[in-house]
């Protein structure tokens, strides 16, 4: 007789889908991110990390997850100064927050097209930038009787943001997010990355 299966832990699930959420953010910011530059010249390419705080702007998803959510990225490659004539690339972030047994995990993946404000310049580019996304999303409310399980979301992004020469970004960029089982997802990312 063989035994019984156990069941996976609430915790242990969470975990375990962060982890296939990170590795999947990963393999696709292996693609083209908007700051990052394909041509590496035969060397090794820079990677780096974008991190940040993402801002919720609905007052009943800042009470139910909190109201400051972690922002992370991977970047592969050196930083693209952006064009006078503008550039597409992708948009890639993972968004985190757990408060009390509510949590939300959001992964933005979509495709923007980036312009710079002015004539660019190697060390300083502000630029604007506008895009669409897919919100593949894990989010839990228990006063909204709201399992945890993924689902997949519409978003939209502007953003202002500046480059400092092909190793560091600062943006502000406001997300757009449908609403998920009544909750809205939409608030502002404060990011920084560096590339080394």
């Amino acid at each position: 007789m063989r035994a019984p299966i156990r069941s996976q832990s609430p915790n242990r699930l969470r975990l375990i889908n962060i982890g296939s959420a990170l590795c999947a953010s990963a393999l696709i910011s292996c693609g083209m991110p908007a700051h990052s530059q394909g041509d590496s010249g035969g060397r090794v390419p820079s990677i780096g990390a974008d991190a940040g705080i993402y801002l919720p702007t609905s007052s009943k998803t800042r009470d139910l997850y909190g109201s400051q959510w972690t922002s992370f990225g991977i970047g592969l490659g050196s930083i693209g100064t952006p064009t006078e004539q503008g550039h597409t690339g992708t948009d890639l972030q993972v968004l985190y927050s757990k408060r009390g047994d509510n949590s939300a995990l959001l992964i933005p993946i979509g495709v923007e097209y980036r312009r710079s404000l002015g004539t660019p310049n190697t060390s300083f580019t502000p630029y604007w930038a506008l895009g669409l996304d897919i919100v593949p999303n894990a989010i839990k409310s228990i006063p909204d009787n709201v399992d945890y399980k993924w689902r997949a979301a519409a978003g939209a992004t502007a953003a202002v943001g500046a480059d400092f020469g092909k190793s560091a970004f600062i943006e502000a960029r406001y997300r757009a997010v449908s609403h998920v089982e009544g909750i809205d997802l939409s608030g502002t990312a404060f990011t920084i990355g560096v590339r080394f």
